[in-house]
């Protein structure tokens, strides 16, 4: 006996959205005006598949081959709707990202670290590589309340940046004389934030610096967890090919999505 086959959005995609979520979202883009000024040649896939293999570029990060084979249309096709849906949904969630201005009545702890979407190593960009993780990618910087949500998400900065010179050079408010204060690593000394204490050179940290140290990393649990939801879209996770001016635009589309749809 054949087993019963389901027809909503989420079974044609493992994109890490459920089928509320998903419906919006095609929703959202079926109606907007902009979709009429996208030119699609031969109309051979509904706005809801060309969402749904945007997705699942996106989500598994799949190669454009594959999704041309599933998808039974061309493989540079798939590169088209990839680009144009991916702008797209960029620029009409870009409103669902916080501001600076969103800060201004928030009260309590914010956590903040760096993590690194890498990519392919282009000759052109030596700025990619991290001598941190020893790869190409960008830096991205996230900031999560204590109790795991996604509260902010610049877009990212060159891999060969520090932290502190990234989130620097970020729209993040400076915390100082804010009702909130920032927890963060040692990378980020030198900012107005809380921090492990740094071992002084040629001595050592006390019993009570080991012990503040202690409770400031346990903090870091929080961002670690979100940082890894974050990376659900395995475009994140594993490495990006596409052409890199358009790495940030990919990026600007997940996090839209993840405010918009509160993930």
């Amino acid at each position: 006996m054949k087993k019963n086959q389901t027809n909503s959005p989420t079974s044609k995609t493992t994109a890490p959205l459920n089928d509320t979520q998903l419906l919006g979202l095609i929703e959202t883009i079926t109606h907007c005006d902009q979709l009429a000024d996208i030119p699609y040649g031969r109309r051979t896939l509904t706005v809801e598949d060309r969402v749904l293999l945007t997705l699942d570029y996106l989500s598994e990060n799949r190669t454009e081959q594959a999704l041309a084979k599933t998808y039974r249309i061309s493989q540079p096709t798939v590169s088209r709707i990839i680009s144009t849906f991916t702008d797209l949904i960029a620029g009409l969630l870009e409103k669902h990202r916080p501001t600076p201005a969103d800060f201004e009545t928030f009260v309590g702890t914010l956590v903040i670290d760096g993590t690194l979407v890498t990519c392919w190593d282009w000759n052109d960009h030596h700025d990619l590589y991290s001598g941190k993780h020893k790869t190409t990618g960008l830096n991205l910087q996230v900031a999560c309340d204590l109790d795991g949500h996604l509260m902010w998400a610049p877009d990212p900065k060159p891999g060969a940046w520090h932290d502190l010179r990234c989130i620097r050079e970020s729209n993040f408010p400076d915390p100082e004389g804010q009702p909130w204060n920032v927890t963060a690593d040692k990378g980020y000394i030198g900012w107005h934030c809380t921090h492990p204490i740094r071992k002084p050179r040629n001595g050592s940290l006390t019993q009570e610096d080991k012990d503040y140290n202690r409770q400031v990393n346990s903090y870091r649990a929080v961002i670690e967890r979100v940082n890894a939801h974050l990376k659900n879209w395995h475009i994140l996770k594993t490495r990006y090919r596409r052409p890199i001016e358009d790495f940030t635009n990919v990026i600007r589309a997940i996090i839209g999505m993840m405010f918009y749809n509160g993930l």
